[in-house]
């Protein structure tokens, strides 16, 4: 899997932690944990990501993250379109894949799906 960590103090770093399988998970946060380990406290927004014409997480990592965010994920256990092509070619046209980010309070999450909304690839927001 490969797992990428968000500081909105030092950026952005990466850490691969095995090859691309095909799909990807894609974790933002402050904390050391598994992917799995997320606060209840958490108000979750929901995105349905435009990947056609994109390899592996691509469209995900060219997305400008809302600043706020505390945490997100991307991969088809978020919901996806399907993929019918080889891991290593190209997003068909129409597919999209799933990702959740966590915000703190409702109000931020508005404020996020705005700021998503607004982006070309992101195809439907919805706040949890």
């Amino acid at each position: 899997m490969l797992y990428h960590r968000f500081d909105n103090q030092e950026g952005l770093t990466t850490e691969d932690t095995g090859a691309y399988k095909g799909s990807a998970t894609v974790v933002f946060g402050p904390w050391d944990a598994a992917p799995s380990v997320v606060p209840d406290f958490m108000t979750k927004l929901k995105l349905k990501i435009d990947v056609s014409g994109t390899t592996n997480d691509e469209a995900w990592r060219n997305l400008r993250q809302y600043d706020e965010i505390k945490g997100a994920a991307f991969g088809p256990q978020f919901g996806s379109s399907g993929c019918k092509h080889a891991a290593d070619s190209s997003h068909l046209k129409g597919e999209w894949i799933g990702a959740e980010i966590e915000l703190q309070t409702p109000l931020l999450a508005q404020y996020a799906m705005s700021h998503y909304l607004e982006q070309e690839r992101v195809l439907d927001a919805d706040v949890e």
